[in-house]
């Protein structure tokens, strides 16, 4: 077998490699801001090995530690980490990973509309945006 070197990996071929390991992996979650300006999207993703994660930082977003006791209750002994990145993170993340996401992609799509129509620093949102957000966020509740 003879192995040749290839080259460092491209940009496109890293957003491809962390889109898989968020649609394997990861979760996306939307909730309606109480002043009314819309909703608010966050992506997480949860690892033992705080290395796996890391390659999602150029996105944005922080990696914490779980409390311990939180993670007893729900998955044994092991340290967990979280990934997490809300608002222009999340965007951006989505938008880098959306051409390779299978089983998010529906709920990808909704986040980003929900984004987009989302009223920046709390502005009255207009009966356009309403609409738009109130569609992709009944989208966003019907994906599994």
């Amino acid at each position: 077998m003879c192995l040749r070197h290839v080259g460092p990996p491209t940009t496109r071929s890293l957003d491809a490699y962390r889109a898989g390991l968020f649609d394997g992996e990861g979760s996306i979650s939307a909730s309606k801001r109480p002043s009314g300006a819309g909703a608010a999207l966050g992506l997480s993703m949860t690892s033992t090995t705080p290395e796996l994660l890391r390659p999602f930082l150029v996105y944005g977003g922080r990696i914490s530690q779980r409390p311990q006791r939180q993670v007893e209750r729900s998955f044994g002994k092991k340290p967990q980490f979280v990934w997490t990145a809300w608002s222009k993170d999340a965007h951006w993340s989505l938008t880098r990973m959306l051409p390779w996401l299978r089983r998010l992609r529906k709920r990808a799509k909704a986040g980003l509309a929900i984004l987009q129509a989302t009223a920046p620093n709390g502005e009255h949102l207009t009966g356009h945006q309403k609409s738009v957000i109130a569609r992709a966020c009944r989208t966003f509740k019907g994906v599994k």
